[in-house]
This record gives structure tokens, C-alpha cells and sequence, in this order.
């Protein structure tokens, strides 16, 4: 009998940042709750668990190599679970999973894109930014917007036009 390993969507992994996050749009600060009193996803206490947790709590790890350092683990074995798992490679689960929040606080919250940048460990708002647009197509001043990335209308560079 073959063995059942369960997969996980996306949807059912993601934590919404106002269940781990402290946002103070007047202070322009954010601030992660305890982690004791965070009620995180949970997927049978697999390395899925383990992965969120990191994402979390170590809101700078932004590669799947920082991601396997955080855990003491070799990033290829990491690689493999989280493919296992929820069908999307490491590096696409890491950067859906940072761009959700990003997203979640751009549109929810009045925090200046800088001190979202800064809390996501973006150096610089253009790097932030260019982040976005990779991921996206869409600036952080347009997700915050609320500019649909399917109907906007791509500006031509000068060498296009």
C-alpha cells in the first residue's frame, strides 16, 4: 500500500498578518506578537509548520537558504519537502508567501511603504519596489491603489515607443 502524504494549498498555510502583527498606523510601527500567544496554521506539525514559523518570526529570511539556516537543515532536503508538500518550489512558496503579507499590509494598514519595506528587511524602498514589480507588475503605490495588475496598462520603456 502506497503511502498518503497529505498536500497543503497555499490558502491553507497563509497566516494573516493582523493574527501575528501589531500594526500601530499612528506610530508608523509593527511589532510581532509574542510567540507563544501566535496561533499559527497548522499542517500535522510537519516542516511546512516549521517553514511559517521561520517566515514569521524571521521576517528578513528572504531565501531559501537563509529560510534552511533558520532551521538547521540542508536547503536541498527543504527544497524537496516543500515541493512535496505544496507543489510549489521553495523559492516560489518563500516569495508568495512574503508577497501575501506585503500585499495584506499595503492595502489594510497606513503604514508608509517604507516602514513596510524596512520590516520585510528591504535596505531600500526602490528595492522593495522593484520586488514588487517582478513579482507583480505593480508598484507598492498601486497595490495600495488597488490597480488590477490584468488591466493596467503597461507604460512602454523609450526604445519600445
Amino acid at each position: 500500500m502506497p503511502i498518503q502524504i497529505k498536500t497543503y494549498t497555499f490558502e491553507e498555510a497563509y497566516l494573516p498578518t493582523h493574527e501575528f502583527l501589531t500594526i500601530d498606523d499612528e506610530k508608523e510601527s509593527l511589532s510581532r506578537e509574542p510567540e507563544e500567544e501566535i496561533a499559527y496554521p497548522v499542517t500535522d506539525g510537519n516542516i511546512l509548520d516549521a517553514v511559517i514559523r521561520v517566515l514569521l518570526t524571521h521576517h528578513k529570511a528572504k531565501t531559501p537558504l537563509a529560510v534552511a539556516h533558520a532551521l538547521n537543515v540542508d536547503r536541498r532536503d527543504l527544497s524537496g519537502a516543500i515541493r512535496l508538500l505544496t507543489g510549489m518550489s521553495h523559492e516560489n512558496f518563500i516569495h508568495q508567501y512574503r508577497l501575501r503579507a506585503m500585499k495584506e499590509l499595503l492595502t489594510t494598514t497606513k503604514l508608509s511603504t517604507t516602514t513596510i519595506a524596512k520590516y520585510f528587511g528591504y535596505a531600500t524602498l526602490r528595492s522593495f519596489n522593484q520586488f514588487l514589480v517582478d513579482q507583480t507588475e505593480l508598484s507598492a503605490n498601486e497595490i495600495r491603489a488597488g490597480v488590477d495588475a490584468t488591466t493596467k496598462v503597461k507604460r512602454l520603456a523609450w526604445w519600445e515607443r
